[in-house]
């Protein structure tokens, strides 16, 4: 039956009138068009030290430039680096020992952001630095050691003699003494950092004689 002069006919639009192009070389492109920003995806960690964390991302191939923000954050300490959507991503200067939650957005050129992706880690707690003997006798020793930097729960102390399992402890003082020591023997001192969920440090290595 024909249209009365009143009604109106409509058609439905073709989909390429509401779907942004990808523009050949050469033509102008207007990143405004893509307000979605496809959130991280694949986002795995590298490695973990103790002052750092690596992730790898998965890049998004698309012809609009994004950048990715880390944010971090633990009990103590926060920060936040901006960097290219590049496949590795590496935070730097954290705090050995310590629980982090980093946050992974990415970021169009026209400003939006995606929705966030979170992982956790913890640092590697860091060794004492220093070992210094504060007293030494036939028999027996006393040392001590530097606080390293971050969480320490407890300090593992061991001493020991060339093909011998040696004395070992647990202390949270950074200082102990070691007594019942064979004369004219060298000893090997190892002081290591364990933190509250079990994790220890390598160790921090002297030697003395008694």
């Amino acid at each position: 039956m024909a249209a009365s002069e009143d009604e109106e006919e409509f058609f439905d639009a073709p989909c390429d009138f509401l779907t942004p192009h990808y523009h050949a070389e050469g033509d102008s492109f207007d990143p405004s068009q893509f307000d979605y920003v496809p959130p991280p995806a694949e986002v795995t960690i590298l490695h973990v030290g103790s002052d750092a964390v690596s992730f790898g991302l998965t890049s998004h191939v698309s012809p609009v430039k994004y950048k990715i923000q880390m944010d971090y954050t633990s009990d103590t300490h926060k920060g936040s680096i901006k960097t290219e959507d590049c496949g590795i991503v590496e935070v730097e200067q954290l705090i050995p020992g310590t629980e982090y939650t980093f946050s992974i957005t990415r970021i169009g050129e026209n400003g939006n952001q995606s929705t966030a992706v979170s992982l956790f880690a913890c640092t590697d707690p860091a060794p004492p630095v220093k070992i210094t003997v504060s007293k030494l006798s036939s028999e027996s020793l006393s040392f001590h050691w530097d606080i390293p930097p971050g969480a320490v729960q407890t300090y593992i102390v061991r001493c020991c003699s060339e093909g011998e399992t040696g004395k070992r402890l647990a202390t949270h003082k950074n200082s102990v003494t070691f007594d019942s020591l064979r004369p004219g023997v060298c000893y090997s001192l190892h002081v290591s950092t364990q933190l509250q969920n079990g994790r220890i440090s390598k160790p921090a290595i002297s030697s003395v004689k008694t």
